[in-house]
Parts: structure tokens; C-alpha cells; sequence
């Protein structure tokens, strides 16, 4: 996977992975939301569902509200960059984000 142009604020993409412009010390990457945009949601469904072990997932929303914004947020963001691919996705994962039900993810 080549880069993208994708950057927000000092984040750019980096092979399908979204990177700060400087190095941070035991980082964990991210997926791009513009050119990996199924592993982007994906990871950010099990984050908000605390899905992922400790160690993968070093910031795994931690309280009941705090789960359902960062999913809010990578939905947003995945929609903004790409609402076809992002509406495909979600229906794959079987999830009905507009009506707020929760379904059981496909891929988990």
C-alpha cells in the first residue's frame, strides 16, 4: 500500500497508516480513514467495544460515554473523506449508525 495524501493536523499517511510528523516513543499507528478506511472503522469499532487487548489497544475508551463519541468520530471522519465506502462498510459490519441500533458486527 503506497501513501496517500491524507493529513490532518501533523498526520499524514504512511503506507495505510496515519503517523504524527514527529516520532513518539511506543506509538501505535492507526489506519489511514481515506485509503484504509474498513481497518480504520474497524479498529475503531473494537476500541469503543474495549474488543482489543491491553497491549493493542493502549487507549481503549474507557467509560460508557467516552466508547460512544470516539465511534461518533471515526464514523464522522471516515464519512467526510469517503461517505460511499464508509456506508458500504458499516452495512457490511451490519450496523445502523443513522437509527442508532446496534447489531452484532459481522466481523468481530
Amino acid at each position: 500500500m503506497s501513501d496517500c495524501d491524507y493529513q490532518a493536523d501533523d498526520w499524514s499517511c504512511k503506507k495505510g497508516q496515519l503517523l504524527p510528523a514527529f516520532e513518539i516513543q511506543n506509538f501505535i499507528a492507526s489506519p489511514c480513514p481515506a485509503c484504509n478506511t474498513r481497518e480504520f472503522l474497524l479498529l475503531a469499532y473494537r476500541r469503543s467495544k474495549k474488543i482489543e487487548d491491553s497491549s493493542a489497544c493502549p487507549f481503549c475508551f474507557s467509560s460508557n460515554s467516552l466508547h460512544s463519541i470516539g465511534w461518533k468520530i471515526a464514523i464522522d471522519t471516515a464519512t467526510h473523506i469517503n461517505p460511499t465506502l464508509t456506508e458500504l462498510i458499516l452495512n457490511e459490519m451490519n450496523l445502523d449508525v443513522f437509527n442508532n441500533s446496534k447489531k452484532s458486527c459481522k466481523f468481530i
